[in-house]
């Protein structure tokens, strides 16, 4: 009897406890690099070193879609998502990173490469990636569907009419352009896109053009944050 009344009382008494090792997903920092022929090499300085660094190289090709791959500090990074008919590309490095500039150099067999690098912190993993064109005006939507809860995302959108320099919408920071060229620009997301499902990063553009995209999500360290609620469920387990 004793032990029913215990188990009981635990039941009734639900404790609240943090989950441990949740990192929420903040932006680090945006090099626009300049543009040039393969291999094109930009050096960055992510400012807050250390486990769960995701890097991101947003790469176009203005000849044709033959960019072969990228490094960062000498390490291959993923192809992560590709728009073969914009020759538009974003590669993925996650790890530990360290103080310093680093170089990311990404090689093709023909072209001029307008390359910038973005990097965030509280990164644990890929989590979807979509491309595509729009061919609307202001909003303009590059959507992407998540996985996982508290994802953000970066895009990269080229305006390939080159009649406007995109700008960012709702929910929506422009990190820079890419390059030299200002019709090509990196965009993330402002925070969290939180529940999964579908979701949209929000840009301006001048006039209707033939705008293309790609666009990453990625899932943050520890998978999700808050508190868990126990008592009755780990009682049951036992």
């Amino acid at each position: 009897m004793l032990r029913i009344g215990v188990w009981l009382l635990s039941a009734l008494c639900t404790l609240i406890v943090p989950q441990p090792g949740w990192a929420a997903i903040a932006f680090d920092a945006f090099t626009g690099g300049t543009s040039g022929v393969s291999p094109k090499t930009v050096a960055h300085t992510v400012t807050t070193t250390g486990a769960n660094t995701g890097v991101y190289a947003l790469v176009f090709d203005d000849a044709a879609n033959t960019v072969t791959g990228c490094t960062y500090n000498g390490t291959a990074m993923t192809l992560r998502a590709n728009h073969s008919a914009s020759a538009s590309s974003i590669y993925e490095w996650i790890g530990t990173s360290t103080s310093g500039a680093k170089n990311v150099v990404c090689s093709a067999t023909s072209g001029t490469l307008y390359l910038s690098i973005i990097s965030f912190t509280g990164v644990s993993a890929f989590d979807a990636s979509n491309n595509g064109f729009n061919f609307g005006t202001t909003p303009l939507n590059i959507p992407i569907t998540t996985v996982a809860a508290d994802c953000f995302a970066v895009a990269m959108l080229y305006d390939s009419g080159q009649s406007s320099t995109p700008t960012a919408g709702a929910g929506t920071t422009k990190a820079g352009a890419n390059g030299d060229y200002s019709g090509i620009a990196t965009f993330y997301s402002t925070a969290s896109l939180g529940a999964a499902g579908a979701k949209n990063l929000v840009a301006n553009v001048a006039t209707a053009g033939n705008n293309n995209y790609v666009i990453v999500s990625f899932s943050p360290s520890g998978g999700g944050g808050g508190a868990e609620t126990f008592g009755f469920r780990k009682r049951l387990q036992q």
